[in-house]
């Protein structure tokens, strides 16, 4: 004997499996969210040390051609370091690292560029 069961609602094994369904997905896209979120971290970074090392070729490019030349400079978070060296006479060779401190712990980018004289 049915007693008011006219298959019109959920069961509760129906209502269960979907809550999972849902709670995996709404899983799956914060995660997704975090990585964005850090690869956009990355990026920035990844940007501002470009330029910064861009920005010391090009001092380098403006200045005469005169002997090996090094130095540092200090800015903040980052560490730019350069030495330029004279493969061959009409040549210099411009190598960049710039370090920085992050959430991932130390990295240093090095850059190099020829320049001629």
């Amino acid at each position: 004997m049915r007693m008011g069961s006219d298959g019109g609602g959920f069961t509760l094994v129906e209502v269960v499996v979907s809550l999972l369904v849902l709670v995996a997905g709404v899983l799956v896209m914060a995660g997704s969210a975090a990585r964005s979120s850090a690869a956009l971290g990355e990026g920035r970074r990844s940007r501002l040390v470009g330029g910064l090392a861009r920005e010391r070729i090009e001092t380098v490019r403006a200045s005469p051609c005169a002997g090996p030349d090094s130095g540092s400079q200090v800015g903040g978070p980052l560490e730019v370091g350069w030495s330029v060296t004279a493969p061959e006479p009409r040549l210099r060779l411009v190598r960049v690292v710039v370090r920085s401190q992050g959430p991932r712990g130390a990295r240093a980018d090095t850059f190099e560029a020829v320049l001629p004289c």
